[in-house]
C-alpha cells in the first residue's frame, strides 16, 4: 500500500488509503479484482498506480 501512495499527491493519501483497504481485505481474488477496478475507476485518471503482487 505504501508504494501506491508514492504515486499520489500527499493531500490524497488518506482517501487513497481508504479506497485501497477493501482491495487488501477482500475475501477472495475475484472480489479483490472487482474492488481494484472500482479503485482504478476513481483514481486512475489522477495517475495513482497500484502495485499488486502476483
Amino acid at each position: 500500500m505504501r508504494q501506491s501512495l508514492r504515486y499520489a499527491s500527499r493531500r490524497d493519501w488518506p482517501d487513497v488509503a481508504a479506497d485501497l483497504k477493501p482491495v487488501y481485505t477482500a475475501v477472495n481474488e475475484a472480489q479483490a479484482r472487482e474492488r481494484l477496478d472500482e479503485f482504478d475507476a476513481r483514481w486512475g485518471h489522477k495517475g495513482v498506480v497500484t502495485l499488486v503482487g502476483c
